[in-house]
């Protein structure tokens, strides 16, 4: 990813990640050290992150749930998150 942003970083303005269940791609979950390097290489060429976890997100006490689950396993900021 970090080569994708570096080539096309002033064409891109955000990369959005579903962190903790990609239910499109069979049940997959990042890497946390991905996610972190993810973080790191948006910061650097200045591309926002944007987390959307939708699939573990329904329920209206969920969204609190899932950013405290968020925080505990992908210590990470998103510049925008969407739940």
């Amino acid at each position: 990813m970090e080569q994708t942003l570096q080539k096309y970083a002033e064409k891109v303005s955000a990369v959005i990640v579903e962190p903790l269940v990609q239910c499109a791609g069979n049940m997959r979950m990042y890497d946390p050290v991905y996610l972190k390097l993810l973080r790191a290489a948006c910061d650097k060429y200045q591309v926002h992150l944007i987390v959307d976890e939708v699939a573990v997100g329904f329920g209206p006490t969920v969204g609190i749930h899932i950013v405290k689950v968020c925080s505990n396993h992908f210590p990470f900021d998103s510049n925008v998150s969407f739940i």
